[in-house]
């Protein structure tokens, strides 16, 4: 699957809108995940990669959510715990409301266009073992906050689904 040039193009113009705001705000931030690896592999997006990734540090999150909120283009949401009532994720997403992704995860949120992650980076500790801690620690938070009991399917003998 490739994600067509249109989708590209919107997904860049909220980049560039991110990258203005965050420069007049001096906040610093970095291209992450499949986006980081896209622009080193491939010049460009992943052909798969349908968002953009990027990171700041947890000390310009709480800045960066207040800047985006002021000064992005009313075509594009600021979607968080505070702004979406269905929202869980401990990062923020920039929504172009102009679009739909239709990906089966965005049903529940009222806004569902292309997105923009953006998520905070912690302190993670020198020593190997702190390291160790606190990528458990992280991890079992993670299961806590998306794998709740209620979301949870679990298939019995017949093979009927339980919710």
């Amino acid at each position: 699957m490739s994600i067509d040039d249109s989708h590209k193009q919107n997904l860049l113009e909220m980049l560039i809108e991110i990258n203005r705001i965050c420069k007049n705000n001096k906040i610093e931030y970095w291209l992450d995940g499949g986006t980081l690896l896209g622009a080193y592999r491939h010049g460009g997006f992943i052909p798969w990669d349908d968002d953009i990734d990027v990171g700041v540090r947890r000390a310009d999150f709480e800045k960066i959510q207040h800047a985006l909120a002021a000064e992005l283009p009313a075509h594009f949401f600021l979607q968080s715990q505070k702004t979406e009532l269905n929202y869980q994720h401990e990062f923020i997403k920039i929504r172009d409301t102009r679009t739909s992704n239709g990906a089966k995860l965005d049903e529940k949120y009222q806004q569902r266009g292309l997105f923009v992650d953006i998520f905070p980076f912690d302190f993670v500790p020198k020593s190997i073992a702190l390291r160790w801690v606190h990528f458990v620690i992280s991890k079992i938070r993670l299961f806590l906050l998306v794998y709740k009991k209620d979301t949870v399917i679990i298939f019995n003998k017949n093979n009927n689904k339980k919710f």
